[in-house]
């Protein structure tokens, strides 16, 4: 099959194939030679900022000139976003080749396992394109959960970092904190350093008593680790507290608050691997967290447009916290749509209580999947808490356009609930 057809195949694989388990994963890496083997792997869980986690780590390991390998998930635009070596999209050729041999990997599994998922399959690909590059790093998202995610058939890796954890997929994962953490936990392994958000106290009992069990050092990460020095509207500076080398000043390329968090949670990962690799100094970590780019991330991609991928409440927290951290100049509009299967009234009722915006547009964006909470519906919810104004536009593209019609030469506009909002504003601006 070409690329394109590779993608229409890959598209129409079901989410879920079979009864979760990480068999069919180890034996897909069987079946490719194995080729996690002799690699240095980040593997990474979290409910919110994993994927600026792997970025922040992976601009710091390409930027010191080390063949690295990054596999990240949902894609916004194209789906070879999730595949990348030393930044670079993996070619359609490279994409159409891999999916070719999981293709034939996936024909021999199916009498005893099913189906491959979308993700395995793909996790499949990105494996044997790293393997094919010769990478000496690969910094793994998981793609749901942790314990049972097809990433964590990886038995060895050199460090696993856990995110902030919060509600999401509460149907799969649990519907207590405890579940879910115990979930995202499941990535510890015998004697491999932890390094974890550890903020929440039950999140921190879970992560320690699985990594105690397994010998796994810890090192968790809380706010009292740094300090903001300075917060624009382009980056934030802070230093880290209680260092043991003197050197502690960094800098991230965006203007929400939380990245300062997730970039600590990389720079500690790095701090592990820089135990054994002298070419990780805080120079390079540094211009690498400094020069780090990640799509849809409290990211600005036009004059006063920033788009957000906060699809929970957790993320709706720390974008509330973004943007009342950036000195007000003129107007707040919002972008904004959600999926059922969050708590979109909490995150609805968080939006009208604690920040100060002008108008929300509410629209639907779900890549068809049909998970978006109607417009109309979606803007009831809004009138119950608030007297602003709020508008009801279901068609996507003409709601952007009234966000933009609306915004003057101070103002803001801010489109956020869901990943494919980002991802369906970003491909109106030809990203």
């Amino acid at each position: 099959m070409n690329y394109v057809q590779a993608v229409e195949y890959l598209m129409n694989i079901p989410k879920f194939t079979h009864e979760p388990g990480l068999e069919p994963a180890k034996r897909l890496l069987k079946l490719l030679g194995n080729p996690e083997e002799n690699k240095k792997i980040i593997h990474v869980a979290g409910t919110n900022g994993k994927g600026s986690v792997c970025a922040y780590m992976n601009s710091v390991l390409t930027k010191a000139g080390i063949n690295t390998g990054l596999f990240t998930s949902p894609h916004l635009v194209r789906i070879e976003e999730r595949i990348r070596i030393n930044g670079r999209m993996v070619s359609e050729e490279l994409f159409a080749e891999a999916f070719e041999v999981v293709l034939k990997c996936a024909g021999e599994l199916e009498a005893e396992f099913g189906r491959l998922s979308f993700f395995e399959f793909l996790f499949g690909m990105a494996m044997y394109c790293f393997d094919k590059a010769g990478v000496e790093y690969i910094v793994l998202e998981t793609g749901l959960g942790g314990r049972l995610d097809a990433t964590n058939a990886i038995e060895q890796p050199a460090v696993t970092v856990i995110t902030p954890v919060s509600f999401d997929h509460v149907g799969v994962l649990g519907d207590t904190i405890e579940a879910i953490a115990g979930e995202k936990a499941g990535i510890i392994k015998k004697n491999v350093p932890i390094v974890f958000w550890a903020e929440n106290e039950t999140v921190r009992e879970v992560v320690f008593a699985r990594a105690e069990k397994l010998g796994a050092p810890c090192r968790p990460i809380v706010k009292s680790n740094y300090e903001i020095l300075k917060n624009s509207n382009k980056s934030v500076d802070f230093c880290v507290h209680n260092r043991y080398y003197k050197n502690s000043g960094y800098s991230v390329p965006f203007p929400a608050v939380y990245q300062a968090g997730n970039a600590m949670l990389a720079i500690e990962a790095l701090d592990v691997l820089a135990l054994t690799d002298e070419r990780i100094t805080y120079e390079r970590v540094a211009d690498g967290i400094k020069n780090t780019s990640w799509a849809g991330r409290f990211e600005e991609i036009a004059p006063g447009v920033i788009v957000d991928g906060a699809h929970n409440e957790d993320g709706i927290r720390s974008f509330i916290e973004a943007v009342n951290g950036i000195p007000r100049v003129g107007r707040i509009i919002i972008l904004f749509t959600v999926m059922k299967d969050k708590d979109y009234r909490t995150m609805v009722e968080m939006l009208c209580e604690q920040v100060d915006f002008d108008v929300i547009i509410v629209t639907e964006s779900d890549g068809g999947s049909g998970r978006a909470v109607d417009a109309f519906s979606l803007k009831e919810e809004f009138n119950d808490h608030t007297d602003k104004k709020v508008i009801a536009i279901e068609d996507l593209e003409a709601a952007l356009r009234a966000g933009l019609e609306l915004i003057g030469e101070n103002d803001t506009l801010y489109c956020v609930g869901s990943l494919y909002l980002v991802g369906a504003v970003l491909k109106e601006y030809g990203r």
